[in-house]
């Protein structure tokens, strides 16, 4: 079209024009191929593709509509679901991609058909709420307290993998290994600056488990016991090395002081390895995450006694948010896991703080406890079993305290198992697109 047609085209109706009668004479199927030219060709332009990559922009914006559909029916299941539920527990976090683009996942738990399932969903607000950042947990002004604004009866509860990070890196600052994490990275660095045939040769002669020196990641749950694993296994590789090498920089890794430091704080993450590796999988229900925290407590003190008189104070964060948990819901996890020899009148005073009457509540339990039939199936079937398929609705407070507590997030694993999963989509060469 030339430059002084175009105000005579502006001019027509779009109903008049030759183009609207040519386009309404088309059937669907090929009215359809048209659009998705007209979409697609703007981002082949823009990109400067070849004019032959139409077809496959075309196909993509076919499958985008596609799975636009699926998805639509996917949470219109979900919210069917949720909706015939009386309380959820909702886990978010979120994440960047190599573009800086914020995404979020957010799983909400629900207690439906006898089980209890975890979901994803884009966005819902119910009754019961878990949450794993620290930063939402503020008294005064984090999500978890405006949300209690708004509905009193929320429940909220700090990732169990998260406190025990925090524990740990508060215990390390009362004690004394700055020195020791700076001389395990400058060892790093000048192994990897090094020519690396010499180490090798080194490991060769001692035979060691492990052939090189490696770098943590900043990862919750990951890699820093490996780390040290390895250092201390490569110790005397490391110190013939540096005599080599020359280094007066590093003469500490000498001290004997030094290789007892590393051996024991070696030892120490690798017990904290093993709990994080517990607090990990789908599904984990907040009693057995008490219950693995609560054993690894009782290790410490073994460990501390085995230690005798020496001044190191094990975790005192930790401790003390396990002390804080015990007195709040602590009781009522006990009588999830074990109705029938739970403390009665330890349990009942948190009633209120579950949204239930103590009076129906004791009553109800007290029947329980007597119900031999319930107490044989208790024995057989698991925790979760036990409560939402065997118990009858006739203890329905009782049931509601469980299914609150069974429904709790106790971790953040399911959204980094998510983010791990969308890895594909953060890629360099997703982010353009």
């Amino acid at each position: 079209m030339r430059a002084k047609d175009i105000p005579k085209a502006k001019s027509v109706p779009v109903q008049e024009s030759p183009a609207h009668g040519i386009l309404s004479a088309l059937n669907k199927e090929i009215l359809d191929k048209l659009k998705c030219f007209f979409k697609a060709v703007p981002a082949i332009t823009k990109h400067d593709r070849p004019f032959k990559d139409i077809t496959w922009q075309c196909d993509l914006l076919k499958s985008l509509e596609f799975a636009s559909f699926i998805a639509k029916a996917t949470r219109q299941q979900q919210f069917t679901i949720f909706d015939d539920s009386k309380f959820l527990a909702v886990l978010s976090d979120g994440s960047t991609d190599s573009s800086f683009k914020e995404q979020e996942i957010l799983y909400l738990r629900t207690s439906v058909m006898g089980k209890v399932e975890t979901n994803i969903v884009l966005s819902m607000d119910r009754k019961l709420v878990a949450l794993g950042a620290a930063v939402m947990m503020g008294a005064k002004s984090g999500v978890s307290a405006r949300l209690k604004e708004r509905a009193p009866w929320l429940i909220s509860a700090h990732c169990h993998a998260h406190r025990l990070e925090l524990a740990f890196k508060d215990t390390m600052k009362k004690f004394p290994v700055q020195k020791l994490e700076t001389m395990l990275l400058n060892i790093y660095y000048l192994y990897r600056n090094s020519p690396l045939n010499r180490f090798r040769t080194l490991v060769e002669e001692y035979d060691t488990q492990y052939q090189d020196v490696t770098l943590h990641a900043e990862v919750r749950w990951l890699s820093r016991g490996i780390v040290l694993e390895k250092f201390v296994d490569l110790l005397p590789v490391i110190r013939d090395f540096i005599a080599q090498r020359k280094h007066a920089d590093l003469y500490y890794v000498s001290d004997e002081k030094f290789a007892l430091e590393a051996a024991f704080l070696a030892d120490t993450t690798k017990h904290l390895d093993s709990l994080n590796l517990k607090l990990q999988g789908n599904n984990k229900l907040l009693p057995a995450l008490v219950n693995n925290v609560s054993a690894f407590m009782e290790k410490l003190s073994l460990y501390q006694d085995q230690l005798g008189d020496n001044d190191f104070t094990h975790f005192p964060n930790l401790h003390s948010q396990v002390s804080q948990l015990r007195r709040t819901v602590m009781p009522m996890i006990e009588m999830v896991e074990n109705p029938v020899n739970a403390d009665m009148r330890d349990v009942s005073q948190h009633c209120e703080s579950f949204g239930v009457s103590k009076e129906i509540f004791d009553k109800e339990l007290i029947e329980l406890r007597n119900n031999h039939a319930l107490k044989q199936k208790h024995m057989d079937e698991s925790m979760a079993t036990f409560w939402m398929q065997y118990v009858p609705t006739t203890y329905s407070t009782v049931t509601l305290c469980a299914k609150k507590i069974l429904t709790c997030f106790g971790s953040t694993y399911v959204c980094e198992s998510g983010f791990s999963t969308m890895g594909v989509i953060k890629s360099r060469q997703q982010a353009p697109l």
